[in-house]
């Protein structure tokens, strides 16, 4: 099943100019000059199977024909290379200039061209500049900006008889492809300086219409937009120039250190190389005065802490003693980290350079040197993005559309093209537009232009007398020209001059970005660009240019919005608005300020189709493409990847158009289907998508819950359930595309729609289950047994007879009574109902199978496929939330019963833990697919141990003429139990579903037949039906076997899952602790555990925290000997309780949002950041409390933004909200209040932590982790703030309309995006998601088995050591993944390439291996943020990687993102941090040998912050102390060194015992410390005696010197004093 590789690549193609009509009398070298341009572009190889729509794309890029949108290409053939000295045109032939060098000819044989071109001669109007098409003796001349003009092809409907051949713009290169081969180079031929014959495209102009007009103009705002090109190439020139290297080698770096650039920096994969080399072996110093400690409420620099970057800290990297390795060397960049070359000195072309020379993120010693630094880059960008912007604005005139008489003429549309300044609204400067002088002036002013069919020209239209006069006819100087872009540099100099400042900034831009990629790493780029973002992160719209949008490469919306709020030079980023304090500048100014006035904005959002294409003529038929693409054929591997790509793409455009059509609801732009009803039953109808709110229907549905909160959850199980059918790929049996939006309290369920379901009853069929509450259930015989083929082996369910009417006969007699009271006429006759009781009389207790819940419905649509749809559950319900006195397991009930005697727990539990368990939402709470497996597994494997020690039995009681006989027998039979068994495990830990059981092994009949009695019957505890004791005895018995089924799962659920995960979590023998909600909540899935079991799961970790107290305390009054190793970690119970609250907090504010008849929803700012600020502090602020922050925070910087104050918020906005019937805030008790009667409810638990008054040092709350995890459950995003956290606060409690609030105000505010679930999504549960970002942060399922077979067999290849065929398959599973989505942004994406980094780390392959966990990484970030679960782990994979391959400084800032983004996700108390401290210490370790002083006391540091972060492993705090000894004792501090093995010895000792290896390797070192302690102190002490006795002699001699210098003096002076007197 493998592809036949294509060998059509054709290396012979060009881009040819537009046809230019005929100049007389111009000279040739006018024409060489217009080919000098660079017009003529060279494309690279290409293949058939080449989309003419990527060539097209392509060209949009270029600056030659970036402006070009309406036009087609024309094949031409005999396009040849000539020399340079062949400059003599030949007869017939026009000889032309190279594609960039002068060493090449292009020719074009004009005589084979001639019948390829139009002959038409169209005439039009007698203007000067009259558009006539060539005639046949024309020349092939090119232009950019001049005054020529172009051949259009006008709309032809008949064929012409010798028409050219076109590029077909929706197909690919194979229909020419035979032309394209007979110009093909010979394979002996030099590709570079032979080309006999080649092939040119040519762009052929059309005539425009209405909407091509307006896509033409839309592509010129883009343009002028800071999106101007910035390439003239596709492709390196044909020649290479002599003073360049030879192909393959690197070039030496010229221009002052710049590399070459050529080529836009893309990312090569580096050679393998084997072995461990020292990359880069620096480390930052970092002093005493340094703070290494991340803090992680630092939310200001969350995208420098989340990388590991931060300039400040690379400042203080040294380098060692190591200068054998090229690190001491002088860098070739300035101290700014910027290149020496300035950026905004002129730039080369991009042919002056060499090939560039490209570079991996391990070659620091190259790469970092050369690579900018992020100061100096966000300079430069803001500088470059704001000259790649020209200051004109294109507009729609207000003559715009033509008059009648006008479109008779050829007008299509009449436009403005004026300068930024004159646009109403951007300065004072409105009345220059009424100023006729400046109109009047060609190269000032209003442009007014009138675009025809043809193309674009300048008309006469005026301002006379102040008032504008209409005049559409052309102008002196109509400047015509096909590309409005052209007409307008025609027309204006001052134009010109930007557009040519633009297109040099561009290239300046471009050469900056791609000297950046030669040296960054996919994260480091991804850095640069969050880091540009700053500055631009509210300015969405579809002109915004990518490279300052970060939403355009991070599929997931953040949380959190960093802004900046100043220059990279320090000035003001903003100017403060008039009236506002010049010092204290508050978030919603400076948020305001942001807003930029665009004139093009309101157009763009005036003309929203909200995902309809309007060109299409009908809407898009989703529920077509989806199955008619599942129907596509699978005989080869090609064909199966055609089918999953074309799946994808269709599930993938539902998910975009689902949540366009979602945000056009919501928006109150589209008119529901059933305006007569209420509100919150109206159904939508929006292109091809059927829209309805998750509410009750009412009694008429057929249903058995009730409420809106279970309607809710149904909805949810439902597109699970979806989800679950799609992912098994059942032929013949069809789901719908579904996907669910919750936004401000309101969940939608947007669906496809099934074939004929609108066109009345007769379109289509129920054949299974049933709709109306009155109506009796279906059961095609055809449709039950698909359904049992598929669903009951597939999930285990059982079929079961119900009866026809299951409701019971209370449900029955409140939808007659509400079907009597009903308003309608046909419902209010008492006649038909009574009639209509009467004939279902002798229905009632018939009965149907039914393989599936009783809600489930089954469709045969007009187009003769079978729908299944409501399908609410594919499990039973959970035994465990049912009540005891309906069937239930009853262990909440002694929960509850034990609380009541605890009286600390009583009290509380009392208040918000309800007693029973009756609760409408519970109804919907299911038992997961996962536990079922895992049951079943479980009972499989006892049904095989118990069997084969029954037939043991009996072999053992046979004759003794048999033993022989029975003896084999039995050892058969062990052997085959023996081998089931261990495919049990193997299944158990692959997590196979329970019917591959059967697929994986052999197994008799007598197995199959126990193996089908442990299907479930999905339909028990059902509340609302009637039971079967006095109907049908038979099926009441099997109902009552079916329930204890049923309760044994709950109960294997309640006592034995449940408290295994916890024990491993103790002892992390599984995966390690979940670092954040969504790691969690992956981890309880994967484990068949529901999230309401939160709190059962939060109880054990509480009592596993006191039993692991009470142990110490006895360990410390010596009544307990050998304590355990392991203890219950501080961040399970932390991890637990936030995502109870972070759950609970979505339904409270969905409530909130829905208070006073949704008005909340309006403006639901406020009402977000007094929840929030509820949630973040420990109590409410006094008024005096109040007055003395807010002067304080008045006296504060401007760079830490400040919350309005109430005056404020009154001044920026209105709220009509003050009336007395209008509820006001809700104070932190009352929010408190519900958010724990919530927990209580659903999780059926007690906060520990939370609310509760505690003294600060035993505070354990985790704010940061906690206001992100409610902001990412509820969709809010905030503008990034160091936030109190954990202090006191002020929620605007009983206040109304828009009140300030603490610690987070409504100015923080910025977003509240949809949350959304699709149906065919990898994971479950909602994820953010923005409307005009639509679904690309899904990872929808792939189903290509080939792919998943692959990636599975490379996990058990690495399981089993085979290296070598694991990376096969690993790679071959990444390949065929993206070939599906197009995309490495993907989770199984992913998910390969960590597990092809961590083969080759075992292969000792570093290069490849830091290669792949870099892009791993970066498709992490991509996927879900800079601080998701996976790209911590990522973070913390790489690490090890690098410091494998020795490049000690990037695993150090790897090192520090996985620390900051642990600490944020899951707090200061996470098991895995001390461990990434020791790491750090562990880094510098590795360099104490070379400068033990100045390394060795950094690694203590990071040591002993390692031993002050709690681990739940007790041998961590002695491994710890031993690193430590040892580094002590390289420093020469042998009696610290004593004391600190003294620290492992005992722990060791505590833990293992004093025999264990590891006690005595510990005894060992201490023995060796102690006698080097003792000989270090014996030898200071000797050398202290000998200084001393040193110091002594030295006085001594010292004494006796001095006394014969005194005795000198005093003979001295005796002998002066004789020689006085004599004289």
């Amino acid at each position: 099943d493998t592809a036949t590789p294509d060998i059509n690549v054709f290396s012979n193609l060009m881009i040819l100019p537009p046809l230019q009509k005929q100049q007389h009398q111009q000279p040739m070298e006018l024409h060489l000059n217009a080919f000098r341009q660079g017009m003529v572009v060279r494309l690279p190889p290409l293949r058939a199977e080449e989309p003419v729509a990527s060539i097209r794309a392509a060209l949009a890029e270029l600056v030659q024909f970036a402006h070009y949108t309406r036009y087609k290409l024309q094949v031409e053939m005999d396009v040849t290379m000539v020399t340079d000295d062949d400059t003599q045109a030949s007869s017939g032939t026009v000889k032309h200039i190279p594609i960039h060098s002068n060493k090449q000819r292009i020719s074009v044989n004009s005589k084979k061209n001639e019948s390829r071109g139009p002959k038409t001669n169209h005439k039009t109007s007698s203007a000067p500049d009259r558009i006539n098409y060539f005639s046949p003796e024309r020349e092939f001349v090119s232009i950019q900006y001049t005054s020529n003009k172009p051949v259009i092809l006008g709309p032809s409907l008949a064929p012409e008889p010798h028409a050219a051949v076109y590029l077909n713009d929706f197909s690919d290169l194979t229909p020419v492809s035979d032309l394209l081969q007979q110009y093909s180079p010979d394979e002996d031929s030099n590709p570079i300086n032979h080309y006999p014959k080649g092939v040119g495209f040519r762009i052929v102009f059309l005539s425009y219409d209405a909407a091509s007009i307006r896509d033409h103009v839309a592509r010129c705002k883009s343009l002028l937009d800071g999106n101007p090109p910035c390439i003239d190439k596709l492709i390196d020139d044909l020649v290479a120039d002599a003073s360049k290297p030879p192909h393959g080698e690197k070039e030496e770096e010229q221009n002052n250190g710049v590399p070459s650039i050529v080529g836009g920096g893309s990312y090569e994969e580096p050679q393998q190389k084997t072995g461990k080399s020292l990359k880069d072996p620096r480390l930052p110093v970092i002093t005493k005065d340094e703070d290494f400690y991340l803090d992680r409420t630092n939310l200001i620099d969350f995208y420098n802490l989340a990388c590991g970057e931060n300039e400040d800290m690379d400042k203080l990297i040294t380098v060692n003693k190591m200068d054998d390795h090229g690190y001491g060397s002088e860098s070739k960049v300035n101290t700014n980290g910027a290149i020496s070359k300035t950026m905004s000195s002129p730039i080369d072309e991009p042919s002056k350079h060499s090939t560039e020379t490209k570079t991996t993120p391990t070659e620091s010693s190259s790469a970092e040197k050369n690579r900018p630094s992020i100061s100096f880059y966000l300079h430069e960008m803001t500088r470059l993005d704001s000259e790649c912007k020209v200051n004109w604005h294109i507009r729609y005139s207000g003559f715009h559309p033509p008059p009648s008489h006008r479109k008779m003429l050829g007008d299509l549309a009449y436009l403005d093209v004026l300068p930024s300044e004159m646009m109403p609204g951007t300065c004072d400067k409105e009345a220059l537009i009424l100023n006729e002088a400046i109109a009047a002036s060609s190269h000032i002013g209003v442009i007014s232009i009138t675009a025809t069919s043809f193309g674009f020209y300048v008309n006469k239209s005026a301002i006379i007398e102040g008032q504008r006069v209409f005049n559409p006819s052309p102008s002196d100087t109509p400047c015509y020209s096909h590309s409005l872009l052209d007409c307008v540099l025609q027309r204006s100099e001052p134009f010109r001059k930007a557009w040519a400042r633009a297109l040099w900034a561009s290239r300046e831009r471009s050469q900056l970005t791609s000297l950046c990629a030669a040296s960054d790493t996919p994260l480091q780029s991804i850095h640069r660009l969050a880091m540009h973002s700053m500055a631009n992160s509210l300015n969405n719209g579809s002109n915004r240019s990518s490279s300052t949008n970060i939403e355009a490469v991070i599929a997931r919306p953040s949380w959190i919005i960093p802004l900046q709020s100043k220059n990279i030079d320090g000035s003001d980023f903003i100017r403060s608005p008039n009236g506002i304090n010049q010092h204290m500048l508050s978030s919603t100014v400076f948020l305001d300020s942001l807003h930029q006035f665009n004139p093009d904005r309101p157009e763009e959002d005036a003309c929203q189709t909200f995902g309809l294409d309007l060109r299409g003529g009908s809407p898009r038929d989703w529920n077509e493409e989806l199955q008619v693409a599942r129907e596509m054929p699978t005989a080869t591997l090609q064909d199966r990847i055609d089918r999953a790509r074309m799946i994808h793409k269709a599930l993938s455009e539902f998910g975009e158009a689902a949540i366009l059509g979602a945000k056009a609801i919501f928006d109150g732009s589209i008119l529901p289907m059933n305006p007569n009803e209420q509100d919150r039953a109206h159904v939508f109808l929006h292109n091809n998508i059927f829209f309805s709110r998750a509410v009750d229907a009412g009694l008429d549905t057929f249903k058995v819950y009730s409420g809106d909160a279970a309607a809710r959850k149904s909805s949810s199980r439902d597109a699970s359930c979806t989800g679950a059918i799609h992912a098994m790929d059942i032929k013949g049996l069809y789901t719908l595309g579904t996907m669910l939006v919750d936004y401000l309290g309101t969940r939608l369920v947007c669906q496809s729609i099934v074939p004929g379901i609108l066109h009345g009853d007769k379109s289509h069929t129920l054949v299974y289950g049933t709709v109306e509450t009155g109506s009796c259930l279906q059961s095609e015989e055809e449709m039950h047994q698909l359904v049992e083929r598929s669903l009951g082996e597939t999930f285990m369910i059982a079929s079961r007879p119900v009866l026809t009417l299951p409701l019971s006969e209370k449900r029955m007699e409140a939808f007659t009574s509400w079907k009597k009271s009903a308003p309608f006429p046909a419902f209010s006759r008492e006649e038909s109902v009574s009639s209509n009781e009467e004939t279902k009389e002798s229905e009632k207790n018939e009965m149907v199978e039914i393989c599936g819940p009783l809600e489930i419905k089954g469709i045969r649509g007009s187009d003769q496929r079978r729908y299944l749809l409501d399908v609410t559950r594919l499990t039973p319900r959970d035994a465990n939330w049912v009540p005891q006195a309906e069937g239930g397991t009853g262990h909440w009930e002694k929960v509850s019963s034990s609380i009541e005697h605890d009286k600390k727990l009583a009290k509380k539990a009392s208040k918000y833990i309800p007693v029973s368990l009756d609760d409408n939402e519970l109804i919907m709470a299911v038992l997961r697919r996962e536990l079922i497996t895992l049951f079943i597994q479980k009972k499989m494997s006892e049904w095989l141990i118990a069997k084969r020690e029954r037939l043991s039995n009996e072999r053992k009681e046979s004759a003794a003429a048999d033993a022989s006989n029975n003896t084999s027998c039995n050892n058969d039979i062990e052997a085959k139990s023996k081998e089931s068994t261990s495919e049990n495990e193997k299944l158990l830990k692959a997590n196979v579903p329970a019917e591959g059981l059967l697929r994986e092994k052999q197994i008799d009949d007598e197995d199959e037949k126990y193996f089908n009695s442990l299907r479930f019957n999905v339909n028990v505890f059902l509340p609302f039906t009637k039971s079967l004791e006095e109907i049908d005895t038979k099926a009441y018995s099997q109902m009552t076997l079916d329930e204890d089924h049923a309760r044994d799962a709950a109960k294997f659920l309640w006592e034995t899952t449940l408290p295994s995960i916890t024990q491993e979590i103790r002892e992390s023998s599984g995966n390690q602790v979940p670092v954040d909600g969504k790691s969690l909540t992956d981890m309880l899935h994967s484990r068949g555990v529901n999230c309401r079991y939160l709190g059962r799961l939060a109880q054990l970790a509480v009592d596993g925290e006191e039993s692991d107290r009470q142990m110490l305390e006895r360990s410390k009054e010596g009544k307990e000997g050998k304590i355990t190793r392991f203890l219950m970690p501080f961040c399970w119970l932390e991890l637990l309780e936030v995502e109870m609250i972070a759950r609970a907090s979505k339904h409270v504010l969905d409530f909130l949002f829905t208070r006073n008849a949704g008005n909340f929803a309006l403006q639901p700012a406020p009402v977000v950041a007094s929840f929030l600020s509820a949630l973040m502090s420990t109590m409410e602020e006094t008024a005096a409390e109040t007055e003395s922050r807010i002067s304080k925070q008045q006296k504060q910087s401007r760079n830490n933004l400040a919350p309005p104050e109430d005056d404020e918020f009154e001044s920026l906005v209105f709220s009509g909200t003050d009336d007395d019937s209008y509820a006001g805030y809700l104070s932190r008790g009352e929010i408190w209040e519900k958010i724990e009667a919530e927990i209580g409810r659903r999780y059926r638990y007690s906060l520990t932590l939370y609310n509760c008054k505690v003294s600060k040092k035993e505070d354990r709350a985790l704010y940061a982790p906690l206001l992100r995890r409610v902001c990412q459950k509820n969709g809010i995003r905030l503008v990034a703030r160091n936030f109190a956290l954990g202090g006191k606060g002020d929620c605007g409690g009983g206040r109304k309309g828009v009140a300030s609030t603490y610690p987070i105000s409504a100015a923080d505010v910025i977003d509240i995006i949809p949350t959304v679930k699709h149906a065919a999504a990898v994971g479950d549960g909602f994820i953010p998601c923005t409307f005009h970002g639509g679904v690309s942060s899904i990872s929808l399922q792939v189903l290509l088995p080939d792919a998943k077979n692959a990636f599975e067999a490379a996990q058990v290849l690495w399981n089993s050591r085979a290296f070598t065929q694991s990376l096969e398959y690993a790679q071959e599973a990444s390949a065929l993944y993206q070939r599906v989505v197009d995309t490495t942004v993907h989770m199984n994406v992913f998910r390969s390439l960590e597990l092809i980094a961590a083969i080759l780390l075992h292969t000792q392959e570093h290069d490849v291996a830091i290669s792949n966990g870099s892009h791993a990484l970066a498709i992490a970030v991509q996927l879900g943020g800079f601080d998701c679960a996976e790209a911590v782990s990522a973070h913390s994979s790489l690490a090890y990687i690098l410091t494998g391959s020795g490049d000690f400084l990037a695993a150090f800032k790897h090192i520090r993102a996985a620390i900051y983004l642990t600490q944020l996700l899951a707090g200061p108390r996470y098991a895995e941090i001390c461990n990434l401290y020791y790491k750090l210490g562990t880094l510098y370790s590795e360099m104490v040998s070379d400068e033990p002083m100045k390394f060795g006391v950094i690694a203590l540091r990071f040591y002993k912050c390692a031993m002050e972060i709690p681990s739940n492993d007790r041998l961590f705090e002695g491994m710890v102390a031993r690193s430590a000894a040892m580094i002590m004792a390289l420093m020469g501090q042998l009696k610290a060194a004593v004391d600190s093995e003294k620290r492992a010895y005992a722990t060791y000792r505590n833990i293992l015992g004093g025999d264990h290896h590891i006690t005595k390797n510990s005894d060992n070192y201490l023995q060796h410390y102690m006698k080097a302690a003792v000989d270090q102190g014996t030898r200071l002490l000797a050398e202290c005696k000998k200084r001393q006795e040193e110091a002594e002699s030295d006085a001594a001699a010292g004494k006796i010197k001095a006394e014969e210098e005194e005795k000198d003096n005093l003979k001295k002076k005796k002998k002066s004093g004789k020689k006085k007197k004599n004289k």
